[in-house]
């Protein structure tokens, strides 16, 4: 059995790269041998790329970058001894453990009313035309052809019903939810089960070039239409570290299932209540599974077929001689059937990044023959194929581009017009109207004619995946954010409607002082200019600078004034970026992503800036540096905690404060009031995940954002309080504060934009109705009343405080898996943890006040 993925980065790589021939080459699989650390292992990497010329090799350049948001997630998400983790297993203990969990789900906004705590409600984007965000996984609704449902790695699951023109989510508020496969039960429309784990971003059960994946928490199940959801049995040993591939459900029998993942196929007779790995094919990364005419199911492994013609059980290797020419280290493979030749199977085989081996059985996997030897190219990470229901030799594949033959094979091209976007992950045809679709980087497409033309079906799934963005103070109208695979995306009109700037990997962006039409901003490797039309951009890259990601700030007095933290120094111009001067220091270590620049409005010449570890302070525009990590207060070295993000009071540069990463207990957020000279450990109850980011404003509120939302504290309280009601439970990693409109807006890493008015100081009493859902934290300086409706779902749950009395009125309901906790205490005054003085007033029990009230009171 595969270990815990609680181990060192070294045990990681070794077996990353024994598997993932597409991306590592055997002289950087031998570089990486025997290393012991994170820093180790991104040095070594980017040594390998930066001696291969990588900027002048485009397919070199594309692994470098997959190797930097690599280095961008896992730097973040490590143990205090610099190991990896299992990041979703920490999350949900987080949320549990804390009572830290979020806000409405499904597919409507519930009514939630205003409270101590904020409500936060999404702005998009929604749509835009060159693709919103990955979506993974389609399942269509045996039924009805206007319902499909899409899985997303890290948006949960979303749905239709009118065919794809508008979407909403429906596990969007349970703790990191990566689909990976979605089935609609045959018996009941309204049941639906999904499979977790992002294995799209995984080879074989380990961090590949990617690191932003969410391993499984085994399948979740909800019997009325993904209003609520619970958890079925563990589908591996718990504690087991394993990503999802697809899910199937038999339409000949329907109570079984069948289980794609890293740990091996899984199969269930009972409705997914029980599983049992399949022994023949074992602990390996089993891809897809197909069923064939009655009886008949296929399963693929990254080089080997499996075939049963007893539904599963057993399951038959088919002899290594019939693929001859597929390695025993290739990369993704994919099956295909169809309807209309019913013996007929295919099965790619991705070898590296230049081609793909098809082959094509016409006998139910008895014997295959090699159809195409350069079929289109695989990427490893993802393979999609689909044979049209109606015609047997219409084969379509789906890698960077979607190609298609029309021969069953042998010949294929380029086709897919209207997809704007690469990096296809899957195609389907619905059975009801055999239409072929496609999930993609960009979303959900659509074609009527076997694939030639397509339309875009994605408006209204937001789960693009922000690193950073940004806004104007005063006008909310504006918003510039860098995202995965979509660029700087730019809105312009508070309406949800957004467009391009530019394609590859945004990062961070800063609008000018003095012209809101213009604004600094990087994509991967560079550097760029641009306006809120066209011509979007110029290139001011400092010649000399070398790194991925590079942070971005302007001076507070001068626009003329750009400084920009590449991995070899922090550059600045004085002129709009005519001229550069390298003004020292690393702005990231080893080519992993620096933890920011920061400038004060109060102190226009002073520049803070953070490497992997390390603070600097600068009081002449970068011409001379002091370090400022390590003085007093500041935490000790001996432990994994890299600076993700600065901050300096608007109007008091003396006032700093700065966030960390990693899973060291008690060391998320430190305070300085004198410019670094000393620090203070502002940590408090926060839970043991990484911060992503704090804004601070000029009355001196703190707001953070962390893997499970976003919390607040100002100078009159003792500790952090919980903000994220209405968030969904996904990466907040960044932070935008509109002191002037009285408004925050946080950028999510799968969710896109959400919006929420400030924090309120705590009222009198706080009313409560209204079905609610997600995880939420409610607090008065008087009474808590409720009637509120609380769905059984995993991941709900609601937690009340107050200093005086707490009512649940008649109404006040609560259903079984969601929780309800409350604490008679001040308002204000820290995170809700659970401890023995809490009263637990339901932990999953059906539980509704009929007949009286419920009151518990401080006496």
């Amino acid at each position: 059995m595969k270990k815990k993925i609680v181990t060192t980065i070294c045990f990681i790589v070794a077996f990353m790269c024994c598997m993932a021939q597409q991306t590592i080459s055997p002289e950087l699989k031998t570089a990486l041998n025997n290393k012991s650390g994170f820093e180790e292992v991104v040095k070594t990497i980017t040594d390998y790329y930066v001696q291969k010329d990588y900027a002048t090799d485009k397919k070199l350049y594309s692994q470098f970058k997959k190797w930097n948001r690599w280095a961008w997630y896992m730097g973040i998400h490590l143990d205090d001894q610099g190991h990896a983790v299992n990041i979703s297993e920490k999350t949900w203990e987080a949320v549990h453990q804390n009572s830290v969990q979020r806000n409405p789900g499904n597919f409507n906004t519930p009514n939630s009313p205003a409270s101590n705590s904020g409500y936060w409600s999404p702005v998009g984007p929604f749509s835009v035309s060159s693709g919103v965000g990955r979506v993974d996984r389609l399942a269509f609704d045996p039924v009805n052809p206007n319902i499909i449902y899409a899985g997303t790695p890290a948006g949960g699951l979303w749905r239709t019903l009118d065919g794809g023109a508008n979407w909403g989510a429906l596990n969007g508020y349970l703790p990191n939810i990566g689909v990976s496969g979605i089935v609609v039960d045959r018996d009941n429309v309204n049941t639906l089960y999904v499979l977790t784990g992002d294995g799209d971003s995984n080879i074989n059960g380990f961090v590949e070039t990617f690191g932003y994946i969410r391993p499984s928490i085994g399948v979740l199940k909800s019997t009325d239409g993904g209003i609520s959801w619970s958890k079925l049995s563990n589908i591996v040993v718990p504690g087991t570290t394993f990503y999802g591939f697809k899910l199937v459900q038999s339409q000949d029998f329907h109570n079984r299932f069948f289980a794609c993942t890293s740990d091996g196929l899984y199969r269930s007779t009972d409705y997914g209540v029980t599983w049992t790995r399949d022994a023949t094919i074992g602990i390996t990364s089993v891809y897809d599974v197909e069923l064939g005419p009655p009886s008949y199911v296929y399963a693929c492994t990254a080089s080997r077929v499996y075939i049963s013609t007893n539904f599963g059980n057993p399951f038959v290797a088919v002899p290594n001689t019939a693929f001859s020419s597929v390695p025993v280290s290739s990369g993704r493979a994919a099956l295909a059937v169809t309807a209309n030749i019913p013996n007929r199977l295919y099965v790619s085989f991705g070898v590296d990044a230049v081609h793909s081996l098809l082959y094509r059985s016409d006998n139910n996997g008895t014997s295959f023959t090699l159809v195409n030897a350069a079929a289109p190219p695989t990427q490893s990470y993802m393979a999609a194929l689909a044979v049209s229901p109606a015609n047997g030799n219409i084969v379509q594949m789906g890698e960077v581009t979607l190609q298609r033959s029309l021969t069953g094979g042998p010949a294929f091209a380029v086709v897919g017009t209207g997809i704007v976007h690469a990096d296809v992950h899957e195609l389907q045809y619905n059975p009801l109207n055999n239409l072929l679709y496609a999930a993609c980087d960009g979303g959900v497409y659509r074609s009527t004619d076997e694939g030639g033309n397509w339309s875009s079906l994605f408006n209204g799934i937001q789960n693009s995946q922000f690193y950073h963005f940004t806004g104007v103070n005063g006008n909310n109208n504006l918003i510039l954010g860098g995202a995965q695979d979509n660029g700087l995306i730019q809105s312009t009109n508070n309406a949800g409607g957004y467009q391009q700037v530019l394609g590859g990997d945004g990062y961070e962006s800063a609008y000018l002082n003095g012209n809101t039409n213009a604004f600094y901003f990087s994509i991967n490797t560079f550097l760029i200019k641009g306006t809120t039309s066209p011509p979007f951009n110029a290139t001011k890259t400092p010649p000399g600078a070398t790194g991925f990601y590079p942070s971005v700030a302007i001076h507070p007095a001068n626009d003329q004034v750009i400084y920009a933290g590449f991995t070899n120094g922090i550059f600045r111009t004085d002129n709009d970026g005519a001229t550069w001067a390298n003004k020292g220091n690393q702005a990231s270590v080893n080519g992993g992503p620096a933890g920011g620049l920061a400038v004060s409005a109060n102190t226009p010449d002073r520049v803070y800036a953070a490497s992997n570890t390390t603070l600097w302070r600068s009081d002449n525009k970068g011409d001379n540096w002091t370090t400022i990590s390590g003085t007093p207060g500041w935490p000790g070295a001996s432990v994994a905690m890299p600076i993700t993000d600065i901050c300096s009071r608007p109007n008091n540069g003396d006032e700093i404060w700065v966030t960390f990463g990693g899973y060291t207990s008690a060391r998320k957020v430190y305070y300085s009031s004198n410019g670094g000279a000393g620090w203070s450990n502002f940590s408090g109850s926060l839970p043991n995940l990484p911060v992503y980011c704090i804004k601070y404003t000029s009355d001196g509120d703190a707001y953070i954002g962390t893997d499970i939302g976003v919390y607040f504290m100002d100078f009159a309280m003792n500790d952090w309080v919980p903000f994220y009601n209405g968030l969904p439970v996904v990466p907040v990693a960044d932070l935008f504060v509109n002191e002037i409109d009285g408004s925050i807006r946080a950028g999510t890493f799968g969710r896109g934009i959400w919006q929420s008015d400030l924090y309120a100081d705590c009222g009198p009493l706080l009313l409560l109705s209204g079905i609610t859902q997600g995880n939420n934290f409610y607090q008065s300086g008087g009474n808590v009343e409720s009637i509120q409706d609380i769905p059984g779902s995993l991941g709900n749950s609601v937690k009340y405080r107050s200093p005086v009395k707490i009512v649940l009125k008649p109404g006040f309901s609560i259903k079984n898996n969601a929780y309800l906790h409350a604490l008679i205490g001040p308002c204000g005054q820290g995170v809700f943890k659970l401890n023995s003085s809490n009263t637990a007033l339901s932990k999953g029990d059906y539980f509704k006040m009929n007949l009286q009230e419920s009151i518990l009171t401080g006496n």
